[in-house]
């Protein structure tokens, strides 16, 4: 995707309309392709944000057991989920990682199909002509 992209960047305005057309099937073939990619990354970010919320839930009920040495009386719900939200953080990281990947994957497949609606354009400008 990445060499037709850059292709059709560095050349655009010397392309003929063949060339043109044989770039933008070469980025719709890339944008197909990726399309297991991307609902695989989309998963698992999911996964990952179940994954914390789940870590966050179990972990402030087991809190919520303890007793707060501050007040020598059981944690209150909000300071449970605070404390719970620290003793999460790996859950925490791995969910951002996730969404880090998911996200740079989504912002390529919109980029990808902007590039093939601009192409579109260029075509149909070209065909005037």
């Amino acid at each position: 995707l990445r060499k037709a992209v850059d292709s059709y960047s560095n050349n655009r305005k010397t392309f003929d309309n063949k060339q043109i057309q044989d770039c933008r099937e070469t980025i719709s073939l890339s944008v197909y392709y990726l399309a297991d990619f991307y609902s695989d990354i989309r998963s698992k970010s999911e996964l990952a944000d179940f994954k914390r919320k789940n870590a966050v839930a179990d972990e402030s009920l087991k809190i919520r057991s303890e007793v707060d040495p501050d007040t020598n009386k059981p944690y209150t719900a909000a300071k449970a989920a605070e404390i719970a939200r620290i003793r999460t953080q790996k859950e925490e990281e791995e969910m951002v990682e996730a969404n880090r990947k998911f996200y740079k994957i989504k912002t390529i497949m919109e980029s990808a199909n902007q590039i093939l609606n601009s192409i579109a354009s260029r075509m149909v400008n070209l065909s005037v002509r």
